[in-house]
């Protein structure tokens, strides 16, 4: 079996779902990717659609009205930091 370890030679965010699909059940892994990116706070609806589809991470987001990108709420990055969620 073959296992992506370097997500950064995706150009697009579809790097971001699947590093997050992989490490979705390691809380600790994933606190660590989304802290250690500034780029994953801030990231396009359907990415958060499609991550929310494929695992339980139920993330919430703030839509900005005419806008195709979401913030990934503070609340949320902050629970998943000290540990309340996933």
């Amino acid at each position: 079996m073959y296992s992506i370890t370097d997500f950064s030679k995706f150009a697009s965010e579809l790097g971001f779902v699947f590093e997050f699909i992989q490490k979705s059940d390691d809380k600790k892994q994933l606190r660590d990717i989304i802290e250690s990116k500034e780029a994953y706070h801030h990231i396009d609806v359907t990415t958060v659609d499609l991550i929310n589809t494929y695992t339980a991470a139920n993330i919430p987001t703030e839509e900005t009205e005419g806008e195709t990108s979401a913030v990934i709420s503070t609340e949320y990055i902050a629970a998943l930091l000290t540990g309340w969620l996933i």
